[in-house]
């Protein structure tokens, strides 16, 4: 084995749950070249990583034509694994010459567990253990524990033990828990340096700094030597993970079932369990379909602390 191709094109999240899966592959094939095709803004999710040969970064506006053109410019390699599974992704595994592997995401199953309720034994699987089921057994290994499997991305070795970082926003309305703020002010008062990241609205606190992160490199240098980070089912949950820092991940329409819980050492999850609407929707929603919005108003600041000082 000499090339291997990995095809993530996005998003943040997905895009760091990868990592660990190459990571383990580069050790049990310390000899062979792992290359990356993903869009051009996630680059900063690979460049430091030491097992990565190269990186194909690609627009994500790129044009069919001018999309194809580029892929039948890459070389060849042995293996070529579609961590995506979508339409771009099948396109650059038809395109580019290699025996292609592509993973399951099981998108009906999801859908029918979200809608019925069924298919729960299917998805009792992490994200990260779909991506193995595709390439371990391919390269002729077993499939590694879930724990060998966690994302990865380098971090400082000095950790500030009164840092907490919060990431108080996601892509989705149902996956905001609404009480951010007042966790902010509660930490602060608990003379903690509480920083805020992430894209959205946040109101002034004293004793708490709103920082700007416009690239993801400077989003993981925030968390990488905090002591804590508290967030959303977000792309910085994922990052806080690979960055091996202490996390607590408050879920509010998202269940276990769909894939991306933080199930790794380090980590908390905080969910209302006893809610029969949750999960609502695949990738969760703008407005909670109820119109109470239980999953995540019912979940008090001091269950959320009370978390924190436990971990």
């Amino acid at each position: 084995m000499k090339k291997v191709l990995f095809i993530r094109f996005s998003s943040l999240g997905d895009t760091i749950l990868t990592t660990g899966v190459i990571r383990k592959a580069s050790e049990l094939l310390p000899d062979a070249e792992f290359h990356i095709l993903t869009y051009e803004e996630f680059v900063p999710v690979w460049q430091n990583l030491p097992f990565v040969t190269k990186i194909h970064p690609v627009k994500r506006k790129t044009g069919i034509a001018a999309f194809t053109a580029f892929l039948r410019k890459m070389p060849d390699f042995d293996m070529i694994f579609d961590l995506h599974a979508s339409i771009r992704s099948a396109i650059a595994g038809f395109v580019i010459k290699g025996r292609v592997i592509v993973y399951d995401k099981q998108p009906l199953c999801r859908r029918l567990f979200v809608k019925f309720r069924v298919c729960r034994n299917k998805l009792k699987f992490h994200t990260v253990q779909r991506y193995a089921a595709a390439v371990f057994p391919a390269l002729g290994f077993q499939t590694p524990p879930l724990e060998e499997l966690r994302p990865y991305i380098p971090a400082k070795n000095i950790t500030d033990d009164n840092k907490i970082v919060l990431h108080p926003f996601a892509s989705k309305a149902t996956k905001v828990w609404p009480y951010f703020a007042e966790l902010a002010r509660l930490l602060a008062a608990d003379n903690r340096r509480v920083y805020i990241v992430g894209n959205g609205d946040f109101p002034l606190i004293d004793g708490v700094e709103r920082v700007k992160t416009p690239e993801i490199s400077e989003m993981f240098d925030v968390i990488s030597d905090a002591a804590l980070v508290i967030t959303t089912d977000s792309g910085p949950m994922h990052a806080a993970v690979a960055l091996n820092r202490k996390t607590v991940a408050v879920f509010g329409s998202a269940t276990r079932e769909l894939g991306f819980f933080p199930l790794f050492s380090g980590c908390e999850i905080v969910e209302k369990c006893n809610l029969p609407c949750r999960p609502c929707h695949v990738h969760g929603l703008s407005v909670c379909p109820k119109q109470n919005f239980n999953c995540m108003r019912m979940i008090g600041t001091q269950s959320v602390m009370k978390v924190i000082k436990g971990v």
